[in-house]
């Protein structure tokens, strides 16, 4: 199995892609499931690890942590994760 650190690196350049389609983080990380490009495991680990860590919502928001249609914050918050694991 690949590191965690490997499968957000991996997500992160996968989701400008799926945006268009999906408009979320967790969408994205589903299509790469579906692809083939992550285990089924390697999904629930990922997954887990980023609904552990979300931002902190001061608003409330049902299935989106950030504005729907933006992208920006949510690499920021990948690439927060990935800097955090050195």
């Amino acid at each position: 199995m690949r590191t965690i650190k490997e499968l957000l690196i991996l997500l992160r350049d996968y989701l400008p892609k799926a945006f268009v389609f999906v408009g979320g983080i967790c969408g994205a990380l589903s299509i790469m499931k579906q692809k083939g490009s992550i285990t089924e495991y390697e999904y629930n680990i990922v997954l887990r690890y980023i609904v552990n860590r979300r931002p902190d919502i001061t608003r409330p928001l049902l299935y989106w942590w950030w504005p729907y249609g933006e992208l920006a914050p949510r690499l920021e918050f990948l690439d927060r994760l990935i800097a955090e694991l050195g």
